[in-house]
């Protein structure tokens, strides 16, 4: 009686069916990371886009005024226009509001920050390129920090119950449902805090990582957006609606306050 030879796979052939594995895989690995940083990318323009439509449909229901800036529990801008994005809940618990209307805070290019001592005391921590900021003001009786990847162009808020007389009224606009050339002022963009008065003579920062967290004067206001988030550029929604790939040394040319002028020459090393 013949005994029946078991076909199988020799241990050389498995191995080379192995190489060829790990090399395919090593040669797809940069264009399947580069298609879902693109998807990423996408996602957070989407995201930028809803907030400023609920930033539009809280002007309309507010005199056609933007939120003041303030600091306050429940003052930041996020608290105020998350009730039109289908949030409720929010000012209570913001943490569990970002599975719901609120999940549009957070670029899907960013971490949130693990709970612990903040950069600034217990108050508040600045993000990066690749981590949402956290705030601990402003929670109300929520049961955690709020996160976000965003940051509102405040010099649409037409007025301040914080800081108030640091920066210029005159520059602000003073109806955002009326903004002029409202296709060029931008509303949010990928920056580091809730927000920023960036302004023409704003400097540049080598550290694109982090952008400008803190600094002695107000020309770094525009460095809280200046991440390279997305590329060594950062998406930007508009007050007319519509949203932009911006690189970062284009951040200048925008119509970011009223009667806005660029007097800051980029230099060399940051066009790189």
């Amino acid at each position: 009686m013949k005994m029946m030879k078991v076909k199988g796979f020799t241990l050389v052939e498995l191995l080379v069916v192995i190489s060829i594995i790990a090399m395919l895989l090593s040669i797809l690995m940069p264009s399947l990371n580069k298609a879902r940083k693109a998807a990423q990318g996408v996602v957070c323009g989407s995201n930028q886009r809803q907030l400023s439509m609920g930033m539009r449909l809280y002007s309309e229901n507010n005199k056609g005024r933007a939120p003041a800036f303030g600091m306050a529990a429940g003052d930041y801008w996020q608290y105020k226009i998350a009730p039109y994005l289908n949030s409720k809940e929010y000012a209570k618990d913001p943490v569990k509001a970002l599975k719901s209307g609120m999940a549009t805070m957070l670029c899907p290019s960013t971490k949130r920050q693990p709970p612990g001592i903040t950069s600034m005391g217990i108050y508040y921590n600045y993000g990066t390129a690749k981590l949402a900021w956290r705030n601990l003001e402003g929670t109300g009786t929520g049961s955690g920090y709020s996160d976000g990847s965003y940051g509102l162009n405040l010099w649409l808020a037409p007025e301040f119950t914080a800081f108030s007389g640091a920066f210029p009224t005159r520059k602000c606009w003073p109806m955002y449902s009326v903004v002029p050339r409202a296709a060029s002022v931008p509303v949010f963009g990928d920056c580091n805090w809730v927000g920023g008065w960036p302004d023409g003579d704003n400097f540049a920062t080598r550290n694109t990582d982090t952008g400008i967290q803190w600094g002695a004067s107000n020309q770094e206001n525009l460095g809280r957006y200046l991440l390279s988030r997305h590329g060594r550029a950062i998406n930007v929604a508009f007050v007319d609606g519509h949203g932009e790939k911006v690189p970062l040394y284009k951040l200048w040319d925008l119509k970011w306050c009223v009667g806005y002028k660029k007097t800051y020459t980029i230099p060399s090393w940051f066009m790189k």
